[in-house]
């Protein structure tokens, strides 16, 4: 059997059951892998097909690292001193 291209496949709210039968279509029909780009969390979306596939590669398209920051209070601490900075420089 001739494999198939890969596929981009995003979570969609209030879809989760279609989404996961699709992606058991897929891995029966012999597509290359799945690919997540999903707005929201791809890793989320992953962990489902990972649970509903055999042996379909699959992996995220996009993570957005802001988002899976270990401590975002931290960031958010780090973004204020370059912000207070502009302001001080502003003044003068």
């Amino acid at each position: 059997m001739t494999l198939k291209p890969s596929v981009s496949l995003v979570a969609v709210a209030g879809r989760r059951r279609a989404t996961l039968e699709l992606a058991r279509r897929l891995e029966q029909e012999g597509f290359g892998g799945i690919y997540c780009p999903s707005p929201g969390d791809g890793l989320a979306l992953c962990e489902a097909l990972a649970l509903q596939t055999r042996e379909i590669p699959f992996g995220t398209s996009i993570a957005n690292l802001y988002t899976r920051h270990p401590s975002p209070r931290r960031w958010r601490r780090s973004a204020a001193p370059s912000r207070a900075r502009r302001t001080t420089a502003s003044r003068r």
